[in-house]
């Protein structure tokens, strides 16, 4: 073949490419600009919320599995561990969020490259603050344990179970990252199977590792990194063949490009700062909580509380996946002036929401003493205090995930301040003097309902914000638009 047949074979496969991209771009605005909103939400929230909830049930696995196949102290490393898998979920949410918030616009308006790099500013950012994390959990477990407050005969267990976890922390915070990447390229139901297929492996291998090969709590480690590594590996397979628009590009570690790279990093994880603070408020609850249930309950109060700290995350990934599917639509239909598409998303995702979690807590209130059993056995005195408490707790459910939408919706607007302000107040200046006060002021009943009165009083505070400003955002572009 010569050269100029080369040359030519070369321009029309360049001309094949840019007619794939254009069909593409088409694709994509039929697919966030013109498809019905409550079709569009749901295409987006079912594989959303179930490969979220996936994700939040391998923690719960390895703590099932450590305490029926190994031992109570395995079961506590475990439980102890629980702030560093928050830690690393939350970072993966983060660069997930605020990269969607990026790349959503650049994506209605055609931007390909300027989405891919803020893919890849996002994977490198990430990579660059897990891999400073693991290095301190592989080197030096006795300072983590002794941050994390245990004691010195978890050391064995935490430091044999951290070790192989780290594999574990990496590939699923890339998952989580990944999730929101692949579901926006439009591929929604392989970025569900990204953490689904890690859950149901970590599953399986935790039974074989634990019952069959006695590996202790190794085995929950390896079965973990296991899954959690098959996760990853699937989110390569997916940018190698199958990406259509999106997909990480090549980064330059030179010159302006590293200050480029650095900048944008700092945008993507400003804006993602407070979903990583509505994890990282997951565990100052779970803390802050056992303090008080341990200093007015002892033992078994705090047995008893770690039931509802079981269920708590599975409320907050449906908060966070109604917000994850709504912030595409509004970011993108922001960008395009579809201002009626955006409203029609905001009042849909916060029905879901509102049902499915009301539904949740009827649930949790009827059928208390079978949940409570799958934790604890019957004759354990912390049995009754947790079939008793459960259902006052479960009161927090509605306003608990309807506060994590409502931030949501700030965030996909780029208010960080507001974002980042609500978060803080729910998840730790209102929570902590309700946890501290209402036990002494009401008794017991007062640790049940620190959660539920925290919630309540932020959803007030969000609310009359929110039906004061949120909207008016939008109504003064769509006067802009009309003026246009």
């Amino acid at each position: 073949m010569g050269k100029s047949e080369k040359n030519q074979e070369r321009a029309e496969s360049q001309d094949a490419r840019e007619e794939e991209r254009e069909e593409s771009l088409v694709e994509r605005k039929g697919f966030y600009a013109t498809m019905p909103i409550p079709k569009l939400f749901f295409k987006l929230f079912i594989p959303t919320f179930l490969g979220l909830f996936s994700g939040a049930m391998l923690e719960i696995a390895d703590a099932m599995v450590s305490g029926r196949g190994i031992n109570s102290d395995a079961l506590a490393a475990i439980n102890i561990s629980s702030p560093l898998w928050f830690t690393f979920s939350g970072l993966g949410l983060m660069f997930g969020v605020g990269v969607s918030i990026i790349a959503a616009p650049h994506l209605a308006l055609g931007k390909f490259k300027a989405a891919n790099k803020a893919i890849t500013n996002a994977y490198v950012g990430s990579a660059i603050i897990s891999a400073i994390l693991l290095f301190f959990i592989i080197f030096f477990p006795h300072k983590v344990n002794a941050v994390l407050d245990g004691s010195p005969e978890l050391d064995p267990y935490l430091g044999a179970y951290l070790r192989w976890m780290s594999v574990s922390f990496f590939c699923s915070m890339m998952n989580f990252l990944s999730l929101f990447i692949i579901r926006l390229d439009g591929a929604v139901k392989y970025a569900m199977w990204t953490n689904a297929v890690p859950m149901i492996l970590n599953i399986v291998l935790n039974i074989f590792f634990v019952f069959v090969m006695h590996r202790g709590i190794e085995g929950i480690g390896w079965a973990s990194s296991i899954g959690a590594l098959v996760g990853f590996i699937m989110s390569i397979i997916y940018y190698a063949k199958y990406a259509k628009a999106l997909h990480p590009v090549k980064p330059k570690f030179v010159g302006k490009y590293i200050k480029s790279m650095w900048k944008e990093s700092c945008r993507i994880m400003t804006l993602g700062f407070s979903t990583f603070l509505g994890e990282t408020a997951i565990s100052g609850l779970f803390l802050v909580g056992n303090y008080m249930f341990m200093e007015n309950l002892h033992e078994k109060g705090v047995a008893a509380f770690s039931v509802a700290c079981a269920l708590l995350p599975i409320i907050f990934m449906l908060g966070n996946a109604a917000v994850q599917s709504a912030i595409p639509i509004i970011t993108y239909n922001h960008a395009i002036k579809q201002f009626g598409r955006i409203r029609q998303t905001v009042f849909l995702s916060i029905v879901v929401v509102v049902t499915l979690s009301m539904i949740t807590t009827i649930v949790v209130s009827v059928f208390h003493n079978p949940i409570v059993s799958v934790f604890i056995k019957d004759s354990h005195d912390a049995f009754e205090l947790a079939t008793k408490g459960l259902p006052i707790f479960s009161t927090s459910f509605i306003l608990f995930a309807l506060n994590v939408l409502l931030i949501g919706f700030y965030q996909s607007l780029e208010n960080v301040k507001a974002s980042v302000s609500f978060m803080l107040l729910r998840g730790f200046i209102i929570l902590i003097p309700c946890f501290i006060f209402l036990p002494s002021i009401i008794g017991t009943k007062g640790l049940w309902l620190a959660l539920p009165i925290s919630e309540m009083i932020t959803t007030i505070i969000i609310l009359i914000d929110f039906t004061r400003n949120f909207f008016k955002r939008v109504e003064a572009a769509e006067h802009i638009k009309e003026a246009e």
